[in-house]
């Protein structure tokens, strides 16, 4: 899963039961190391997947899709081998609509909730928090 920002961009990779986190510009150091995972969790981010059927997802969402332009905002890519399934996906400021996902968006809709069961099924705002711990310990030495 990536995604690029005003500002930085964020990188996460599920390989060899553990999560890899890479940050750059604001998002840079807000996982250290590498996040352990078990397969309970990895079961229901994968259950997660299905929910929202990623396996129909569009290759490419753009808002000219439905009738815009956008000079500016995010882009992201997702993408996933999993249970015989493959996904890849992606987007310049548009996104699968909660309607359908052959349908662009301009708001994160399905994608938003492909995020939200990403950071729920592994914790990432718990290992967000140790690593702010890690880090103002660090700044007290």
């Amino acid at each position: 899963m990536e995604s690029l920002e005003f500002g930085g961009s964020q990188r996460w990779r599920l390989k060899g039961g553990e999560i890899r986190y890479r940050g750059s510009g604001e998002f840079a150091g807000l996982i250290r190391g590498r996040i352990p995972i078990d397969e309970d969790q990895a079961n229901s981010f994968f259950d997660a997947l299905d929910l929202l059927e990623v396996w129909g997802w569009q290759e490419n969402y753009r808002p000219e899709d439905i009738g815009w332009g956008v000079m500016d905002g995010s882009t992201w890519s997702f993408e996933a081998a999993v249970r015989g399934r493959k996904c890849r996906t992606g987007g310049s400021n548009g996104y699968p609509s909660y309607a359908s996902a052959g349908k662009t968006s301009l708001e994160p809709e399905r994608y938003g909730l492909l995020m939200a069961a990403f950071r729920e099924c592994f914790r990432i705002e718990h290992h967000f928090v140790l690593a702010q711990d890690r880090h103002e310990k660090d700044s007290d030495r």
